[in-house]
């Protein structure tokens, strides 16, 4: 129910007069009603399209106040008349104390004198007895009329510029030209646009005029805009502007500073470019690419681009934010360019490289020694390591932090929980370190609360608030009170893909290892740990399988394939072993692995066409970063594959007609002259910028999708 139906249901509800004696009636309109005061608007002579903010205060009379509302009374009469007067909206809560605000934008079809009113419901439905009322003086804006300036001028050499003003409904105050430098139509205050001049007398008639002076900080498409001002100080709604190109004027932006900032909790994948740029003008964007040729340049179908902004994020800085893979390497070079208003990119691009480093927690596992006086003592072991791709040496420093969530609440809080010991990660990226603490105290009254030890990785940390630096998920272990008979798995090596490239779905892999059971082996199970968190997600996590194991130690063996499922993530080979008691052993990692997704084609179509005609295929594309190309063939002999005559009728020169890179739609256009009249299959695939390694022997160059068949007819 809307306030309006409101008002109309207090004007005619209740008994008829002849049955309510005085008293009632003012009982329920003045005794218990709301009382209002002090009705203000922040403005009394407006322009249309400025924002107006209504203000009144309401005092609770009895009941609580549910609403204020206001509206223009068109037949100022003081009362609200469907049909006629013109709801300006209602607020139901106060902006500060008792006082209750509206902000609404001045319509254009107001003029001259508007009447406002404001009024408020209580929660019994009740209007209040004394609603308020003012005005406000609506003012017509002035006019720009014809503005004339040059259409080319030279730096240090003045030229004349003269506009048109007028003000229906009062006097024109000023006319002012500004240089609107970053070409938007509109003042942007002194730290973005130029002030150039401003004229408060005619020159003749009603136009104003004025000499302005290039210097070497205009562009060479100078865009100047003019605007007028009336007695009223508003500003008119049309202003106009003028490009004057400039000689003597080319600066070129500069662009200095680029920063890669990884996130380390979302694996390093995603990431921030910062760099400074600078402009004798304005600069218009900054853009970011990955350098795949390392030429330093952008090379079309060969670089990829990570984003444009054309905001600035802090002063004279650009950033774009960005997720990527790593195309397959530890290493991508990052370039950040710049562009002015005038077209011009800078003479010099900036680089940095971004690491592809992923730190993980193998195993934590926690031990009682002793127990009495009010204590338990624990030893703890656990591991952290950061893996290497080909075998190369860590580019990064980090540190294995063991510590007591004494507060239970999954973090490390510094100054709060106990920190058991640190340790710096190896020299070698895929060798473990120890963080074996023995003889830890803790009080029973903490385990009792629930208290666990956490292992985690950070960034290179030297001060003991190491969570602000976490690159690592937690890892946890409950501190319970025997482990002698615990089953565990106690060595892991994990095989995934051939020496040359990393996973993908479809790579085949082994896991092999050692285990042990006091009580006797079962099995060992295989998950796949999407989330890193070393323990079993239903949902999350992919069930691998297990091996059946018996005595009471022993090796274990699983092999598969990456599963598609598996694609496009980071995680981890994840092992654990149940003994003949049905206890499941703490979970054991070797290490984090990278999983890549190659591209998909979907959704072919064929225009078809007269044989010997060019004819265009059409089909959509997607990849997790970017696909880099695509390609396919008519297949002339029906054997599915590309030989024979095939390769006279393949198509390598693609367009992107809708979309982006990541999730778009793609052409290819074949000539078919030479071919009858028929049906055929076309064949097509795309591939990324999956890169393998460089340095691994052979390399890889691209992840092709699964080959789609299309038909075309040719009549």
């Amino acid at each position: 129910m809307n306030l309006n139906r409101l008002r109309r249901m207090n004007q005619t509800a209740g008994y008829p007069t002849s049955s309510r004696n005085l008293f009632d009636q003012l009982e329920q309109r003045n005794l218990l009603s709301l009382a209002l005061s002090n009705f203000s608007t922040n403005d009394t002579i407006v322009a249309a399209g400025q924002s107006l903010t209504l203000s009144v205060d309401v005092v609770p009379t009895g009941e609580t106040v549910r609403a204020a509302s206001f509206f223009r009374d068109v037949n100022n009469n003081g009362s609200w008349d469907s049909g006629t007067d013109v709801d300006l909206g209602a607020t139901f809560s106060a902006a500060t104390g008792n006082t209750y605000r509206r902000t609404i934008t001045v319509p254009g079809t107001w003029t001259g004198t508007i009447n406002l009113v404001a009024d408020a419901v209580g929660s019994s439905n009740n209007w209040s007895g004394n609603r308020q009322s003012t005005s406000v003086t609506v003012n017509i804006r002035p006019t720009t009329g014809t503005f004339t300036a040059p259409s080319t001028g030279s730096s240090g050499v003045g030229f004349s510029v003269s506009t048109d003003a007028s003000d229906t409904d009062g006097t024109v105050r000023a006319v002012t030209w500004f240089l609107d430098r970053n070409s938007n139509g509109v003042w942007d205050g002194s730290s973005v646009d130029t002030s150039l001049a401003t004229s408060f007398t005619p020159s003749s008639g009603s136009t104003y005029s004025a000499t302005l002076t290039p210097d070497s900080s205009w562009p060479i498409n100078a865009n100047i805009v003019t605007d007028v001002q009336d007695n009223n100080t508003d500003w008119a709604g049309n202003q106009q502007s003028s490009t004057v190109v400039i000689s003597g004027v080319s600066a070129r932006p500069t662009v200095s500073g680029l920063t890669i900032t990884q996130d380390r909790t979302f694996d390093g994948k995603r990431m921030t470019a910062t760099v400074t740029a600078n402009d004798n003008s304005a600069v218009l964007a900054a853009t970011f690419f990955i350098d795949n040729d390392n030429n330093g340049a952008w090379t079309p179908n060969v670089d990829q681009s990570l984003g444009t902004t054309f905001t600035a994020s802090g002063p004279n800085q650009f950033s774009v934010t960005f997720t990527h893979d790593f195309n397959g390497s530890q290493t991508i070079t990052i370039v950040g360019d710049a562009v002015d208003h005038d077209g011009l990119w800078s003479n010099a691009r900036v680089s940095a490289t971004a690491t592809n480093d992923g730190a993980w927690v193998r195993f934590v596992e926690v031990a009682p020694a002793s127990s009495g006086g009010g204590n338990t003592t624990f030893n703890i072991y656990s591991e952290i390591t950061a893996p290497s791709y080909f075998a190369r040496s860590s580019a990064m420093s980090g540190t294995g932090v063991l510590f007591l969530d004494v507060n239970n609440n999954g973090r490390f809080d510094d100054g709060t929980d106990t920190l058991v010991t640190t340790a710096s990660l190896n020299a070698t990226r895929d060798a473990g370190t120890a963080l074996n603490q023995s003889g830890v105290v803790v009080a029973d009254s903490v385990r009792a609360a629930g208290a666990k030890f956490y292992s985690f990785v950070t960034a290179g940390s030297t001060s003991s608030t190491y969570a602000s630096d976490r690159m690592s998920p937690y890892r946890v272990e409950t501190l319970i009170q025997d482990t002698s008979n615990e089953p565990r798995i106690t060595s892991m090596s994990i095989t995934v893909g051939s020496s040359t490239i990393l996973a993908i779905p479809g790579s085949a892999y082994s896991i092999t290892g050692n285990w042990d059971a006091a009580a006797g082996g079962v099995a060992v199970t295989l998950f796949w740990d999407a989330n890193l968190n070393g323990r079993w997600d239903t949902g999350t996590d992919t069930d691998l399988g297990f091996v059946a194991v018996t005595g009471t130690s022993g090796t274990y063996t699983l092999n598969g394939t990456v599963r598609t499922a598996m694609g496009g993530t980071t995680g981890a080979f994840t092992v654990a072993v149940k003994d003949s008691g049905g206890e499941w052993g703490r979970t054991y990692s070797d290490r984090s692995t990278q999983i890549f997704k190659a591209p998909v084609i979907s959704n072919g179509s064929s225009a078809g066409g007269a044989a010997g005609s060019t004819i265009q295929v059409e089909f959509d594309i997607a990849d997790e970063i970017q696909i880099r190309a695509a390609s396919g063939f008519i297949d002339v002999n029906g054997n599915g594959l590309l030989d024979g005559s095939d390769s006279t009728y393949s198509a390598t020169t693609y367009s992107l007609i809708s979309g982006s890179r990541t999730s778009g739609r793609m052409r290819l256009s074949i000539n078919t002259t030479g071919l009858s009249a028929g049906t055929y299959t076309f064949y097509v695939a795309g591939t990324d910028f999956y890169t393998g390694d460089t340095n691994a022997p052979g390399g890889v160059q691209g992840l092709w999708s699964t080959r789609t068949a299309i038909s075309v007819t040719l009549t």
